[in-house]
């Protein structure tokens, strides 16, 4: 009873004032967030699609390149069979682009 009366006895600057308090001062703080956050996602992003695209193709190539040329060297301590070696030497001509 006594909230009741307390709410109706407020002048109308007070119920504004409590309105303001309730309402739209925590309105405005989250509408000031707003931007912030927008931009830390944007950021946040930008910052994985650059660590996603740290190693360029070229350097991609330039690695397989360098792994094929390996392998094909390893090849030739490989031994087995005439039919596993003809196998082989295919497999060491393709990765030599021959």
């Amino acid at each position: 009873m006594k909230t009741k009366e307390t709410i109706e006895g407020l002048s109308d600057e007070q119920v504004l004032d409590l309105l303001r308090l309730k309402w739209i001062a925590p309105l405005c703080a989250s509408l000031r967030a707003m931007p912030v956050a927008i931009i830390a996602g944007l950021e946040k992003a930008v910052q994985a699609l650059a660590d996603k695209y740290a190693v360029t193709y070229v350097e991609l190539d330039g690695q397989i390149r360098a792994s094929e040329t390996a392998l094909a060297g390893m090849i030739d301590e490989l031994t087995g069979s005439e039919f596993d070696m003809k196998g082989l030497s295919e497999f060491q001509s393709l990765l030599k682009g021959e």
